[in-house]
C-alpha cells in the first residue's frame, strides 16, 4: 500500500499553528455572535486552514521534484493585463490590491502560465492578513466528483471535511462578507457541467457581494457574459523574469549559471513560445541537465515534451545506484502504459484521483496494453511498482493531501495526444467526436502537430463532409439561400441574461442584460479549426461582430415585463433561427423553457423585430466568410492528399 498523506508530522503540526494564528488574527474583526457560532459549530475549520496552508505555501518544481519549495523561495512576480483595454499590464500586487478591495476578477493563462502559483499567493496574501475575510480555495474539478451541482455545498464542504458549516450560519457570514472565495480551473470542470457551474457562480455574486469572488481559467469564450467580472490575462515572461525564475531553481549553482548564460536575447526570442512559459522553461531546464548543452532542446512543441520526458526518465538513472530503486519498466512500455492511463483518466474528466480510483486506472491501463503484446512480452509491473515508477522515478505525478495529480495538466494532454496518433490509432476518429467538444484543452493541437494527416482523415475532413451533408456549411452558396442560412447551419444561438448587479458599496441593486452566445457543433468545429489550422485568426473577427451585434439588438423590454428587486430570479432570453424564421424564448438558469415570446415580443413588436434582423444579418456575413475559409482549406487539404495517393510509376517514371 501506499504511505499516507504526503505532507510530513512536522509540515502538518506547522499548518495547525499557522491555523491557531490565524484564528487569532480573525477573531477581533468577526461579530461577537457570529464568533460564538463558529465556535461552537465549526470546530475544525483549523484544520482545513493548516492542510490549505501546506498546499499553498509548499510547491514542487519539474526540474526539482524530491525537494519542497517554499513558495516565498521561488516566486516570481507576474504581470496582467485587462482584456479589451489599452491600459498598461498591472503587477500582481496592484491586481491583489484591486481584488482584495473588491474587484470581482477572473484571471486566464495557457497551461503553465503560473496562474495555480497566482492564486496560491494571493490565498497566503490573505490569510497572513484577513482583515475580516476567510479565504477558501475551491478546486472546481471537484464538481465532477458529485452527481448534484450545488456550490454551497462545495463550498462548506471544502471548509471542513468532517462537519459541514451549518447552511443558516454559512448564509449569515456570506450576507457579511466574511468569506474571500478562490475559484481555481473552470476550465477543469466537466463540459456538460460548465453552464450551470457558471451559472451559480454568477447567482452567488450576485447574493453575496460583499464577498471577495476570484475565479481562473485557461481563455474560454464563456466568460464573455460575466460583466461584473473584470477579465485578466497572464502576460508570458519576458527575459529578465524567466532568468529570475531560473536563478530561484532548488538546483546546483553551476548547472543554473551555464544555463542562465545560454539565455541571451537571440536565444530568447527563438525560443520564446518555451522561456515566456514558467513550466515551458523548467522543462527546459530539465532538459538541459540531462546533457548539459542545447542538443535536447527543440522549438516544435512535441519535440520538446518529448525531450523533456526522456530527460524526466533518465534523470533518475543519474541517481547513485545505492540511493535508487531500478524501473520496473523500459522507457517504451513505462510511455504505452502511461498513455494509455492518460487516455482513459482525460476522456473521462479525471484530474485528481482517490488511491482506490488511482489503483484502477493504472490496473486497466496495463491490462489493455497487454492485449496487443506476444505473451512473452507482457508487462507484468504490478499496480504498486507502477505507481512508484511514476511518483518517485519519473514524478510525473504527485501525490496531494490525500489526492493523487499530475504535476501539470498538460501533461496529460500530451500523453492522451501520444495515444490518439501513435499507440490505437484506429479509434482516433470515433474518440475525437467527443473529444473535439473540448477547444479549450491542447489535445487537438498536439495530435495536429505530431501527425497533420491522420487528424487531417480522423476529424477535419469527415467532420467537413458530415456537415456539407447534414446541410449546416456549404461547398458554395446556394443561389436560392435563406437570409439566414448560415447561422441556421451554425446552430448559433443569440442570448441575453437579465441579472441584477451592483457594486459592493451600494445598497440598491440595478437590472443589466448581459449578451453572449452557445456554439453548436459547427461552432465548435470552426473554433478548433482556428487553434490548430487559422492560428486563432478567426476569433479575432467573430468576438467584436457578435458582441458587438448582440449589444446593439439587446431586449430592454426584458427587464420590464421579468425583473422584480423583491423576487428576482436571474433568467436568459434566447434567440435562435428555426426553418429560416427567429424564434425568441425565455429560459431559467437550469436551461428549462419558461415561454415562447416570438408572438409578444417579435411579431408585434416591429422595432425590436428590426433590431435582432440586423444583429443576425451582421452574424450571417461573418459566419458565410468563415464557410468560404474552410472551404478553402479542405480544397487544398484534398489537393495535397490526391497528390500523395499518386503511384511511383506517375511521380517518377
Amino acid at each position: 500500500m501506499l504511505e499516507p498523506g504526503s505532507i510530513s508530522t512536522t509540515a502538518a503540526i506547522e499548518g495547525l499553528t499557522k491555523a491557531k494564528k490565524f484564528w487569532d488574527r480573525l477573531k477581533p474583526t468577526v461579530k461577537a455572535k457570529v464568533w460564538l457560532k463558529l465556535e461552537k459549530q465549526f470546530t475544525d475549520f483549523s484544520g482545513y486552514l493548516g492542510s490549505t496552508y501546506n498546499r499553498a505555501s509548499n510547491v514542487q518544481l519539474i526540474c526539482s521534484r524530491n525537494i519542497n519549495s517554499n513558495i516565498d523561495d521561488i516566486y516570481v512576480s507576474s504581470f496582467f493585463t485587462k482584456k479589451d483595454s489599452q491600459d498598461k499590464p498591472i503587477t500582481d500586487n496592484d491586481l491583489i490590491s484591486d481584488i482584495r478591495d473588491g474587484k470581482r476578477v477572473v484571471v486566464r493563462g495557457n497551461g503553465g502560465s503560473g496562474k495555480t502559483l497566482f492564486l496560491k499567493r494571493l490565498w497566503l496574501d490573505v490569510f497572513h492578513e484577513p482583515k475580516g475575510k476567510i479565504p477558501v480555495l475551491i478546486e472546481l474539478r471537484k464538481f465532477n466528483q458529485f452527481s448534484d451541482i450545488d456550490i454551497m455545498s462545495l463550498i462548506r464542504h471544502t471548509l471542513s471535511t468532517n462537519k459541514s458549516i451549518s447552511e443558516d450560519l454559512f448564509k449569515e457570514m456570506a450576507a457579511d462578507g466574511y468569506f474571500f472565495l478562490v475559484f481555481d480551473g473552470f476550465d477543469e470542470i466537466a463540459v456538460e457541467r460548465r453552464d450551470r457551474v457558471e451559472a451559480q457562480i454568477l447567482e452567488f455574486e450576485r447574493l453575496y457581494r460583499k464577498c471577495n469572488v476570484i475565479v481562473s481559467s485557461r481563455p474560454n469564450e464563456n466568460f464573455v457574459g460575466w460583466q461584473v467580472f473584470d477579465t485578466y490575462d497572464v502576460v508570458p515572461f519576458k527575459r529578465q523574469q524567466t532568468l529570475d525564475l531560473i536563478s530561484k531553481a532548488p538546483l546546483d549553482p553551476g548547472l543554473i549559471k551555464r544555463f542562465s548564460k545560454l539565455i541571451t536575447d537571440k536565444f530568447f526570442n527563438k525560443y520564446e513560445e518555451f522561456l515566456s512559459s514558467p513550466l515551458l522553461a523548467l522543462m527546459m531546464l530539465v532538459t538541459f541537465k540531462r546533457k548539459g548543452d542545447i542538443s535536447d532542446i527543440s522549438d516544435n512543441i512535441v519535440e520538446f515534451y518529448d525531450n523533456a520526458f526522456h530527460a524526466l526518465y533518465s534523470e533518475h538513472d543519474a541517481i547513485k545506484e545505492q540511493f535508487r530503486r531500478p524501473h520496473c519498466l523500459k522507457i517504451n512500455d513505462f510511455r504505452l502504459v502511461f498513455s494509455t492511463f492518460c487516455m482513459f483518466s482525460y476522456y473521462k474528466e479525471k484530474f485528481d484521483f482517490k488511491e482506490a480510483e488511482i489503483r484502477e486506472y493504472v490496473q486497466k491501463s496495463i491490462d489493455h496494453v497487454n492485449l496487443t503484446k506476444d505473451p512473452k512480452d507482457k508487462i507484468k509491473c504490478s499496480v504498486d511498482d507502477f505507481l512508484h515508477e511514476v511518483l518517485d522515478a519519473v514524478n510525473l505525478m504527485r501525490k496531494d493531501g490525500m489526492l493523487f495529480c499530475f504535476i501539470h495538466r498538460s501533461f496529460q494532454e500530451y500523453f492522451t495526444a501520444y495515444w490518439l496518433i501513435y499507440i490505437d490509432s484506429t479509434r482516433t476518429e470515433a474518440l475525437l467526436k467527443e473529444l473535439c467538444l473540448r477547444p479549450q484543452d491542447t489535445v487537438l493541437n498536439l495530435g495536429y502537430q505530431m501527425n497533420k494527416i491522420k487528424i487531417d482523415q480522423s476529424y477535419v475532413l469527415p467532420f467537413y463532409d458530415r456537415f456539407i451533408a447534414e446541410q449546416k456549411i456549404f461547398k458554395s452558396k446556394p443561389a436560392d439561400k435563406p437570409r439566414w442560412l448560415y447561422v441556421e447551419g451554425y446552430d448559433f444561438i443569440a442570448k441575453w441574461q437579465l441579472v441584477s448587479q451592483k457594486k459592493p458599496t451600494d445598497d440598491k441593486p440595478i437590472p443589466n442584460l448581459v449578451p453572449g452566445w452557445e456554439n453548436g457543433q459547427v461552432g465548435i468545429y470552426y473554433t478548433n479549426l482556428d487553434s490548430i489550422v487559422f492560428k486563432r485568426t478567426l476569433r479575432k473577427k467573430f468576438f467584436p461582430t457578435i458582441y458587438g451585434a448582440l449589444k446593439a439588438a439587446r431586449p430592454s423590454w426584458l427587464i420590464k415585463d421579468y425583473y422584480s428587486e423583491k423576487e428576482f430570479k436571474t433568467c436568459f432570453l434566447k434567440a435562435s433561427i428555426q426553418a429560416g424564421e427567429i424564434r425568441v424564448e425565455i429560459f431559467d438558469t437550469h436551461n428549462n423553457r419558461i415561454e415562447d415570446v416570438t408572438q409578444k415580443y417579435l411579431t408585434d413588436n416591429p422595432k425590436y423585430r428590426a433590431k435582432i434582423e440586423s444583429a443576425f444579418d451582421q452574424i450571417e456575413t461573418l459566419l458565410h466568410g468563415f464557410n468560404k475559409t474552410v472551404n478553402a482549406h479542405i480544397a487544398s487539404i484534398r489537393d495535397g492528399h490526391v497528390a500523395s495517393e499518386k503511384s511511383l510509376d506517375d511521380i517518377f517514371f
